[in-house]
């Protein structure tokens, strides 16, 4: 009969322990694994979950993202931005029609007047029509304006074909804007634009055409300036500002009317 140490027991005891142990991880992986849990450990499922779906958060960013900058890229291209538009009056000059001799003069420069106010009177020696003997005139306001000149005082003379004095009517003023032939094709009657005036702040407008005459930036034909109106649709808002002002602003192609004449062949 064979004894054994009691460290020899204690050692079998220990390795027994072990080999228990092991065989119990190794059925809880097989429960695991079971068919209850499709296969895949649970704490291995959460991760790849949060990667895919913070890929597809990402991917609609990124397809957000694009919409946006197609949409403003045309919107852009309806815009088109104006520099140095000159706001602009069409001056209202008078003439002596023969020669005389100025009586008085009613106004000074940027004085205002109204409609049928007496703003000159004049004598003239050999006035026009059937009479032959000296008669005194008196000059007009044709509407309500603003004096912007005047060259003749009282008791001067001046001979037919003078300039006496200049006026305007600021309810009929104008932005004035240059620019080349080619974008002034692409512009309608009736598209608005919006100006910002110094001292006053936007100024909604409407373009109405093109002057009759043309300007010329230079020997290239494909340069050529055109000189596009724009109207304030208020007038008010502009009617204190004097003509001259440069303002910077912008014209949207997207509001053209239906059927709206071209710009560029309809004067003003």
């Amino acid at each position: 009969m064979s004894t054994q140490s009691p460290s020899r027991a204690a050692q079998r005891q220990a390795a027994t322990a072990a080999r228990n142990q092991r065989a119990d991880r190794g059925e809880l992986a097989v429960s695991t694994t079971s068919p209850e849990w499709d296969g895949r450990p649970h704490h291995r499922r959460l991760p790849r979950l949060t990667s895919l779906l913070l890929v597809l958060g990402v991917l609609a960013l990124c397809v957000l993202l694009a919409i946006t900058q197609i949409s403003r890229r045309l919107a852009d291209r309806d815009i088109l931005d104006v520099r140095q538009a000159v706001l602009t009056a069409d001056p209202m000059t008078f003439d002596a029609t023969a020669s005389g001799e100025i009586i008085e003069v009613r106004v000074q420069e940027g004085a205002s007047v109204t409609e049928g106010q007496t703003i000159v009177k004049i004598r003239y020696d050999d006035p026009p029509g059937p009479k032959t003997e000296p008669e005194e005139f008196d000059i007009t306001a044709p509407g309500d304006g603003i004096v912007s000149e005047v060259n003749v005082a009282a008791g001067e003379m001046v001979i037919g074909g003078t300039d006496l004095l200049t006026m305007y009517q600021p309810d009929q003023m104008y932005f004035e804007i240059p620019m080349t032939y080619d974008d002034a094709a692409e512009l309608r009657v009736g598209m608005t634009a919006k100006f910002d005036v110094p001292g006053i702040g936007d100024v909604d407008a409407v373009v109405t055409g093109v002057q009759s005459d043309f300007g010329d930036a230079g020997s290239d034909d494909a340069e050529r300036l055109a000189h596009v109106v724009a109207k304030a649709e208020d007038s008010s808002l502009i009617a204190d500002a004097a003509p001259g002002i440069i303002a910077d602003g912008e014209i949207d192609k997207g509001t053209a009317p239906d059927g709206a004449p071209s710009a560029i062949f309809s004067e003003r």
